[in-house]
């Protein structure tokens, strides 16, 4: 038992590591997004004693399978699977087969040899897949006539490949082969060689659950991201000395006519968000809060646009993400005590891209007196 432990722990580590270190723009998955669930039907073939003295039909074998796994990359994948049925095997003393029960449960790692070769798409009609794993088999009721053989336990290593056909989103349509190394008693006899071999050549049907399919976004070098956020900081430094400047300017003198004071104007402020996120960081709330407290204080109409880089994602894509950023900013404005009726809203997708120059910094919501 402890080894079959090992080695299922192993088969997930390897995935689990793999599909870190391959993919680094694919979107964050949560545990639950990408399962899907596998119902198999075929035929097994057994190569233990004397098979070569029987032909391929006497010791062909009805078998079935179920299973469920989760793919944590475009590449990478693992699965558990049960199996079983019968196995027939020939015993040269009576000149004819007799057949194993048996059940087991796999435990496979999943690797899309198509993905990992070629570029990801979603809507690929097919797929091949790659399958290691290990399984734990046991045999019963070998029987033929009154003869009874014992019951037999072994740990079965497995390879294989599968071949998918997209039929939909959620539906594909699968073939499989896989081969088993089973001990030597898995059919109840001990005689020949060590191991027994076993073929299983299985089709069925997956059902993909969602979320069903990756998204891969363009990676964001944290370094441009910073040295952009250090950019607006240190243009709304600037503003902050302007305005003091003008609050310590010299009134005219009393004899002179006093001009009017100039109406006090918002200067465009700028929240950034992530590449394909609409939620706002923490650290930018600050600047949220102190805009808040001036739409307040003014009681100023504003504007809260929110943009999307085009070189990232689809048209319809970006104009929902614009939306769902804008949706953000005045939720958080609305938070901060600004009544609703004070806040206009629009967004841009990205048919507009206030930055011309650096992509990245399109990912924006722009907040401002004047639309």
């Amino acid at each position: 038992m402890k080894k079959i432990l090992l080695s299922i722990l192993a088969i997930f580590l390897i995935a689990n590591v793999y599909s870190q270190t391959t993919e680094k723009a694919v979107k964050q998955y949560g545990f639950w997004d990408n399962w899907f669930i596998q119902a198999q039907i075929g035929a097994s073939e057994n190569f233990s004693e004397n098979y070569k003295k029987a032909s391929v039909w006497d010791v062909l074998s009805p078998s079935a399978a179920i299973g469920l796994g989760k793919y944590f990359s475009p590449e990478v994948g693992a699965r558990i699977q049960f199996n079983g049925w019968e196995s027939k095997t020939y015993l040269p003393v009576i000149d004819d087969t007799y057949s194993t029960k048996s059940i087991g449960v796999n435990f496979d790692a999943l690797f899309d040899l198509t993905n990992i070769f070629s570029k990801y798409n979603p809507d690929r009609k097919f797929n091949l897949i790659g399958i290691v794993g290990v399984g734990y088999t046991g045999g019963f009721s070998h029987q033929y006539g009154p003869v009874h053989y014992g019951k037999s336990r072994n740990i079965s290593p497995r390879v294989g490949l599968a071949a998918d056909f997209r039929l939909s989103d959620a539906w594909k349509f699968n073939i499989e082969a896989n081969g088993n190394l089973d001990a030597d008693n898995f059919n109840g006899i001990v005689a020949g060689s060590k191991y027994d071999g076993r073929l299983n050549m299985l089709v069925g049907l997956t059902y993909r659950f969602p979320q069903r399919g990756f998204k891969v976004l363009d990676a964001i070098d944290p370094a441009a991201l910073q040295e952009l956020n250090n950019k607006i900081n240190e243009q709304r430094r600037d503003i902050d000395s302007l305005q003091n400047q003008l609050r310590d300017q010299k009134q005219p003198v009393a004899e002179q006519p006093v001009a009017p004071a100039p109406q006090k104007k918002i200067m465009n402020a700028i929240v950034i968000f992530k590449i394909g996120k609409s939620v706002i960081d923490s650290n930018q709330k600050a600047n949220l809060y102190n805009l808040a407290n001036y739409i307040k204080d003014n009681n100023s109409k504003v504007w809260v646009v929110g943009y999307a880089d085009k070189a990232t994602g689809t048209p319809a894509f970006n104009q929902k993400l614009s939306e769902e950023r804008v949706k953000s900013v005045a939720k958080a404005l609305e938070d901060f005590g600004v009544d609703s009726s004070l806040i206009n809203t629009d967004a841009k997708g990205d048919s507009v891209q206030p930055f011309a120059t650096e992509n990245a910094w399109n990912r924006v919501a722009i907040i401002s007196q004047e639309q």
